[in-house]
């Protein structure tokens, strides 16, 4: 019996240990690895000493500018206090390596119901979209394909996750601080059964008013949003920044609309193959949604995807109306739209012409180029000379 403990005591001994990590003052041991993109990593953890459930992401800092990134990330997150629909931030430390790479390691609360984004795969995959062969970038096509999936997630569902978000989105307003990318890999369900927002990677305090603003104003922006925004979820004034509309809190509302039709119909609203869908705001409803979800929800969807960021809700008002429709049975109102002006940050709306004498109104489109010539994704970048005045 002897030389049986011994020879376990030997296997034990040969298998790997799982890595302590010194962070922030505290202990965590790293675990299994739940998700991945680039070069950042995320890790389901173990707090040594108190025995707490975490979540670690570990991030590659490969030049001095994602370093900078970095340390304005930790600030802003450090500046963020305990809210039920923030993934609650509980640390971080930048460890220096050789030559110019470092790496940034993040600790946050576990969320272990998962991301938004696998809920939706996993009721597609109820409605028969998916089988076992499918793999999870397969599921994401799926996602984002023409199939509709409707209904995909029950209104009561629906109901939490666009509350959450919306009481989440207050919370950043009042900061001042808008997230710039809201989407559902960035919505995780958490151990208290509550959604919340994650990821603030791409957070900042910046906008941008461009009307009238000139070629360096808007390669300044476009430089901005560049790496920032994830293409599907750009709200028409970042899709282009040629609208010279202004570029505020309303982009996060957009994407939230995004989030919106994708739990109801199991697609997103603009394919990827081109932000034509984005500029224009042009979707297609099916049936179906009409007929199993609440004019209610119906009203908050046309009312996040409006083209005119002025015709977009704010997040207060949408965190009330949800708030009281889950509580009281409260119907939101049914605005008309408003005439939007240059300080709202979008063209006036036109009124609508007879059928007769209808012309097509490009107005609000970006300006139109010479013949022989093409158009650049992103602006011309001006020249040095500060002084330049010329529009694109």
């Amino acid at each position: 019996m002897q030389w049986l403990l011994g020879a376990a005591q030997a296997v034990k001994e040969k298998v790997p240990q799982k890595p302590i990590l010194q962070v922030a003052g505290r202990r965590i041991q790293q675990q299994k690895l739940l998700a991945d993109g680039g070069f950042a990593y995320v890790y389901s953890g173990l707090d040594a000493d108190s025995g707490e459930r975490l979540a670690i992401r570990r991030v590659l800092l490969q030049d001095p500018e994602a370093l900078e990134k970095a340390k304005v990330e930790i600030d802003l997150l450090g500046s963020l206090c305990d809210h039920p629909h923030i993934v609650h931030f509980q640390g971080a430390q930048i460890f220096r390596g050789s030559g110019a790479s470092a790496e940034a390691i993040y600790i946050f609360e576990l969320c272990p119901g998962g991301t938004l984004l696998s809920h939706l795969e996993a009721a597609m995959e109820a409605g028969g979209k998916r089988d076992a062969r499918t793999t999870p970038f397969m599921a994401a096509c799926i996602l984002f394909s023409s199939k509709y999936c409707c209904p995909c997630l029950e209104e009561q569902d629906i109901l939490a996750v666009l509350g959450a978000t919306a009481q989440a989105l207050v919370y950043l307003t009042r900061l001042g601080m808008i997230h710039y990318d809201v989407k559902s890999e960035n919505l995780l369900l958490g151990n208290d059964g509550l959604w919340k927002l994650g990821d603030f990677g791409s957070a900042s305090e910046r906008t941008f008013d461009l009307t009238n603003a000139d070629k360096k104003a808007l390669w300044e922006a476009q430089e901005f949003i560049h790496g920032r925004c994830t293409p599907m979820f750009r709200a028409p004034e970042i899709a282009d920044v040629y609208l010279r509309w202004k570029i505020g809190p309303k982009v996060d509302l957009f994407a939230l609309g995004c989030i919106l039709f994708a739990m109801m119909t199991g697609q997103h609203p603009f394919p990827m193959e081109s932000t034509c869908g984005n500029i224009t705001a042009s979707y297609r409803l099916p049936p179906e949604a009409k007929e199993h979800y609440s004019s209610a929800v119906l009203t908050w969807l046309r009312g996040l995807l409006a083209r005119s960021p002025a015709e977009r809700p704010t997040a207060v008002r949408l965190s009330s109306e949800v708030e009281r429709f889950r509580l009281l049975g409260e119907e939101p109102p049914v605005d008309d739209p408003q005439p939007a002006t240059a300080a709202t940050g979008a063209p006036t709306a036109p009124a609508a012409p007879d059928a007769a004498a209808w012309e097509a109104d490009f107005s609000a489109f970006a300006p139109a180029v010479p013949e022989g010539e093409e158009r650049s994704e992103q602006p011309e970048k001006p020249e040095e000379d500060p002084g330049e005045e010329s529009q694109p």
